[in-house]
């Protein structure tokens, strides 16, 4: 694969969901489809009638990805993402009822490709979502994924569901630093296309504030002509926008990409998954199911961490 391929689709996958506001479907749609014209392999999961793919389990694509296994981390046969069953609704907690009600004010957002359900002005086209409660103070964030966009993050403050910030989309887990006991969650990212983009980010929660660095990048091609490696890819202190941009001083060679991965497997050791729900709320046709699928996810977060 020609380099030139590669960057076009880390540029439509990544830079183009992150550069807008937790990227509107029509626009990557449309960059897709203009790298599908121009490119001799399509990007895995987008078709000419806007279908998404089954969102896939990470593999390895081509020379294998050089992703962190923790220590004491067993290969599932399980499949993370889960569909669940009806299930009496549990709880009568505030957060509860806002994140419902969050869920059921929508606009419809008519394109060329079809009509839409936008949330908040930012989210058009829902398909799993995440809870993990980041500060610990008893109220879950709300993580909300759609696609190939990037992940909005959404808290409870004074009795309203308020934005926090946006991340590349990925499977979830709880990771424990072995030096400090500190439990933190981690983000690990795989897209695919002519080759792979991987990505290993962590999410802290400070001040009501989200605290996200990634740290390991690795772009690799099917046939092995490519394979770039980056370390500290974006610190806390940088937007997304910020980090993409400036990447170029984050690659290191390979020997020293395997020996920061060697350091951190030492010193991190996975303690559990964050469930993903398959939540889908495309349009209005799926709405009803989508908020069953929404409701039961959050009655299953309750029963699981009371």
């Amino acid at each position: 694969m020609k380099k030139s391929n590669l960057l076009w689709t880390i540029f439509f996958v990544i830079l183009a969901s992150l550069l807008v506001s937790c990227g509107i479907k029509d626009n990557l749609i449309k960059g897709i489809k203009y790298y599908q014209q121009n490119s001799e392999t399509p990007i895995d999961g987008v078709s000419e009638t806007n279908e998404t793919a089954p969102k896939e389990t990470i593999k390895d694509i081509g020379k294998p990805m050089k992703k962190p296994t923790f220590i004491g981390a067993e290969a599932s046969s399980q499949e993370p993402v889960k569909v669940l069953p009806e299930i009496s609704k549990v709880s009568n907690d505030v957060w509860h009822e806002l994140y419902i009600d969050f869920m059921s004010t929508y606009s419809i957002v008519e394109t060329e490709y079809g009509d839409f359900i936008l949330y908040d002005d930012k989210i058009n086209g829902i398909e799993y979502i995440m809870l993990y409660d980041l500060d610990h103070d008893g109220v879950p964030e709300l993580f909300i994924e759609g696609g190939y966009e990037s992940t909005c993050i959404y808290s409870i403050k004074d009795n309203k569901v308020i934005f926090l910030d946006e991340i590349i989309p990925g499977d979830a887990d709880i990771v424990k630093n072995l030096n400090t006991n500190k439990d933190t969650m981690f983000v690990s990212t795989l897209l695919e296309g002519d080759g792979g983009i991987y990505y290993l980010s962590n999410l802290d929660m400070e001040s009501g504030k989200i605290v996200y660095e990634i740290l390991f990048g690795e772009y690799s091609s099917s046939n092995d002509s490519l394979n770039e490696f980056y370390l500290n890819v974006k610190d806390r202190n940088e937007t997304l926008e910020e980090a993409m941009r400036d990447n170029e001083n984050r690659q290191v060679s390979e020997e020293e990409y395997e020996e920061a991965i060697e350091e951190f497997e030492k010193a991190h050791e996975k303690v559990r998954e964050i469930t993903s729900y398959y939540t889908p709320f495309y349009d209005e046709e799926s709405f009803d199911e989508g908020m069953g699928m929404f409701m039961d996810a959050l009655d299953d977060y309750v029963m699981n961490n009371e």
